[in-house]
């Protein structure tokens, strides 16, 4: 639900994305507007309202900036890649053509993987009222990427690929997935009729982690054998002596910047996030898995057990530790073309590879 009042001028806006690579989204306050949705984010240059706190905090302090409220905004998305939906869609019910499973596999093979991600953006509270916005938001990703012989196994079964079964490598198996609560508080600043300058707080709670990644395994075809190792740290689960907490897994501050320059027809805008984020794991809630399995022979072991954060693999340890927020960038241009038509065109991009909503 939103709420708002305060004048604006009513416009159509086409965007343009000029994006230089597909960027997921790193920002830790999603966007509560319906018109930043709209514009596919591409509105760093002319965002107003709530929608500012999370892609441009100096657009509080434009023209047109009144009270808005808006209540439990959710936004959800899926998708897989690069066999999509919308590709096992066409066969559902209808028995797989031999020609569609090889080039499958082929763009499985060319990926390095077949990947599926599904997110959620959750706004509790977010409001605005002239230069100053609160927001209160959980973020949550799951990233999981299969191998392409575990791919090559589901197509065509024990048969094999060319009807011979063949062995099958398990390897570059993996899983990110991540829930963070963050609390931001924006506020713009007029210097001139021209510019206009903002910045947004944070305050963040880590709800939870799960990181994986296979070492080892494969599945052998002579004689008939099955392994993985497929090492897992995620929130513990008390079966160690750890202390289970979805609340506070994890905290940091962080602050976002941004500016907006009209030039009468033409306005430019730029904003940067987590130009500094404090942001880390709190390792006594944190949880190992060896994750080991073994199929041989008519029998099977396993250990899935959690045990101490301190036993996880040293390059485990390393990647859950650099799994933060990392800077971000996005630099737009609006130009009113007549009363009635704006084009806007966005950059968006990040210095690093941590968390993120893809």
């Amino acid at each position: 639900m939103m709420i708002r009042t305060g004048s604006n001028r009513t416009a159509i806006a086409f965007a343009a994305s000029l994006l230089f690579a597909a960027a997921p989204v790193a920002a830790q306050l999603p966007s509560a507007s319906a018109s930043t949705l709209a514009l596919a984010g591409n509105n760093t240059a002319n965002v107003q309202t709530i929608g500012a706190i999370s892609v441009n905090p100096a657009g509080l302090g434009t023209e047109g900036s009144g009270f808005t409220l808006a209540i439990l905004p959710v936004q959800v998305r899926t998708g897989l890649s690069p066999i999509t939906l919308g590709d096992i869609a066409q066969f559902q019910g209808i028995r797989l053509p031999d020609a569609t499973k090889e080039e499958w596999l082929t763009l499985v093979e060319a990926a390095g993987g077949q990947n599926g991600v599904v997110g959620a953006e959750v706004s509790g509270l977010a409001f605005t009222m002239g230069n100053f916005g609160f927001q209160l938001s959980t973020v949550a990703s799951g990233d999981v990427v299969l191998p392409t012989g575990l791919v090559e196994a589901v197509l065509y079964g024990n048969a094999g690929r060319t009807g011979t079964p063949a062995d099958l490598s398990l390897l570059d198996a993996s899983i990110q997935s991540f829930a963070v609560t963050t609390a931001g508080a924006s506020l713009a600043f007029p210097v001139s009729p021209q510019l206009v300058l903002g910045v947004t707080g944070k305050y963040m709670k880590g709800n939870a982690l799960a990181v994986g990644r296979s070492t080892s395994g494969a599945i052998d075809s002579d004689p008939i054998r099955a392994t993985l190792d497929f090492a897992l740290v995620s929130t513990c689960m008390d079966e160690v002596d750890c202390e289970q907490d979805f609340v506070s897994g994890g905290s940091g501050v962080g602050l976002d910047l941004g500016g907006m320059l009209d030039l009468g027809s033409i306005r430019l805008g730029a904003s940067l996030q987590n130009v500094v984020n404090t942001f880390a794991w709190d390792e006594t809630k944190l949880g190992y898995r060896p994750g080991t399995l073994l199929i041989d022979d008519g029998t099977s072991e396993s250990d899935f057990d959690e045990q101490s954060f301190d036993n996880a693999p040293t390059d485990l340890k390393e990647i859950v530790r650099a799994y933060t927020f990392d800077p971000g960038y996005r630099l737009g241009a609006a130009l009113d073309v007549n009363s009635a038509l704006t084009l806007t065109a966005d950059i968006h991009g990040e210095l690093g590879d941590g968390i993120a909503l893809g």
